[in-house]
């Protein structure tokens, strides 16, 4: 018998200002893990977020789906209106959000508790 791989999953979390004036949200902080390798990304964002979202990008080669809490609603909008060209668009999508209700039915709110 085989032992398990690792999932190759790229988890990732945004942290942003909301958008104002017309303008679109502003990313702060882009955190990002790959379990299966190990490669990790957390970086502070002060004006254009071009090189954190590449970064973030480079973790997704490889990845057979994104993770992510709210990603569905908010960060992935976020990320097509920033750079609608990311390969991690293609991947499929597991929101930790939508799933919390399954999971603590007794608790189905929207932060993680």
């Amino acid at each position: 018998m085989q032992p398990l791989s690792q999932p190759q999953g790229l988890i990732f979390d945004l942290e942003v200002l909301p958008p104002k004036n017309n303008e679109p949200a502003r990313i702060m902080i882009v955190g990002a893990l790959r379990p299966d390798s190990g490669a990790q990304l957390e970086m502070k964002v002060s004006g254009n977020p071009s090189l954190a979202l590449q970064l973030l990008d480079a973790l997704s080669e490889g990845a057979s789906f994104v993770l992510g809490h709210n990603v569905i609603d908010h960060d992935l909008p976020i990320l097509r209106e920033h750079v609608p060209g990311m390969a991690l668009h293609a991947l499929p999508v597991i929101d930790t959000l939508r799933l919390s209700p399954l999971a603590f039915p007794q608790n189905p709110y929207h932060r993680l508790i």
